[in-house]
């Protein structure tokens, strides 16, 4: 049995960025870039107007509006030009008046107070320089970052692949949703849940098998998702699944961890780099291994540089005791109070089972030396995924 930090650093260990692809623009939101991204030429490439209003020359209050831009100098002096916020101002003149500054009567522009030279103008290369650094490896593609691509010059982009993952849920006695339960049949809350978990961090799997206990049966799935997918997660009959993995050549590097719930972890890695989760029949284990573990896996496979979880810190109000030596992980309804964290337990997250989970959004984090939580004392806890995204990761 291992700690949580050790099991997690040997997952993020063996969980390297994988492969590389070069999309168009319209494709890389949400994805990782894989290449710095420099200015092609300097942006702006002219002076531009920083604000809709009149370029002018000099300190005059008094200008006649003109609309053309090839006028002898002493013309020039007097004349204010319309522009709008990023038109290239034209030469000659070194500031703009914004428009709400001035007035218009009769063809002729009235100034309250006359703007410094420079003013409300973006000099050439103000923004960036040609060869200036606009995006960096590892960001995390938004839409504005495209924008920026686009300024850059760029139509395509390189960025890290997304793993391809699986689900394997395990059983004889599953029964699809819809049939009615009976002695020695079970729904199967596994598959859809860890689906919807890994869908909401943006790792839709791109197959999910039902798979009996069976020896052959159950090696037959696994070769199945293993051929198709670079990140296996089994749920239920973890020994034997553990037992086919070892025959076809992966290795346990972890078989538990110090932690409740969801103790009885395997992570396996195979020789080809393949690698499998076993994660715990019970489905609220389940559900924390996978936003523990196998998501900061897919985040690290994918080039985030965030992939471990964030850490927040909240008040509790409520009193959870816990057995030591073993981290807990105790389901929350986080909430924000003034300028703190509040932690309330749901009542109905004592009822057993994933119904008690329905409405908490966080993970408080009751420490191995701690004999449980204490009504308000500060404990740090975890935004689920689902509810937090992108900012429940550092």
């Amino acid at each position: 049995m291992i700690s949580s930090e050790d099991a997690l650093r040997i997952v993020l260990e063996n969980s390297s960025p994988g492969g590389c692809s070069t999309l168009p623009l319209d494709g890389v939101t949400g994805l990782v870039l894989a290449e710095d991204v420099h200015s092609d030429t300097d942006l702006p490439c002219v002076d531009s107007a920083a604000c809709d209003g009149f370029a002018v020359y000099g300190e005059e209050l008094r200008y006649e509006l003109s609309s053309g831009i090839d006028l002898p100098e002493k013309t020039l002096e007097k004349c204010a030009f319309p522009v709008r916020k990023g038109d290239p101002v034209p030469r000659g003149t070194d500031r703009v008046v914004c428009r709400e500054r001035a007035s218009v009567e009769d063809g002729i522009l009235y100034i309250e107070e006359a703007p410094l030279s420079g003013a409300n103008v973006v000099g050439r290369g103000e923004t960036a320089g040609e060869g200036r650094l606009l995006i960096e490896t590892g960001t995390r593609l938004s839409p504005q970052h495209v924008g920026i691509a686009a300024l850059a010059g760029r139509e395509v982009l390189r960025v890290f692949t997304r793993p391809a993952t699986a689900v394997v849920s395990v059983g004889d006695d599953l029964v699809p949703s819809t049939w009615r339960m009976a002695p020695g049949r079970a729904r199967d809350p596994l598959m859809p849940l860890l689906r919807s978990q890994l869908e909401c961090g943006g790792f839709s799997p791109v197959v999910v098998i039902h798979a009996s206990v069976e020896k052959d049966r159950l090696t037959e799935g696994l070769e199945q998702a293993l051929s198709c997918s670079e990140v296996v997660l089994v749920a239920g009959c973890s020994g034997t699944a553990s037992l086919v993995l070892e025959q076809m050549g992966f290795e346990a590097v972890f078989r538990s961890v110090a932690q409740s719930p969801a103790g009885d972890l395997v992570f396996a890695v195979g020789k080809g780099g393949g690698r499998v989760f076993l994660l715990p029949d019970e489905p609220v284990s389940a559900m924390v291994a996978a936003e523990e573990y196998v998501l900061p896996c897919l985040r690290s496979m994918s080039g985030f540089k965030g992939c471990r979880k964030r850490v927040y810190s909240g008040e509790s109000t409520f009193d959870h005791q816990k057995p030591s030596g073993l981290l807990s992980f105790v389901g929350v309804l986080a909430y924000r109070e003034g300028n703190s964290w509040k932690l309330h337990r749901p009542e109905h997250t004592r009822t057993s089972g994933l119904p008690g989970c329905a409405s908490i959004n966080a993970l408080a984090l009751a420490a191995p030396d701690r004999l449980g939580i204490t009504t308000g004392e500060k404990v740090p806890f975890h935004f689920l995924c689902s509810t937090a995204a992108e900012i429940s990761f550092a």
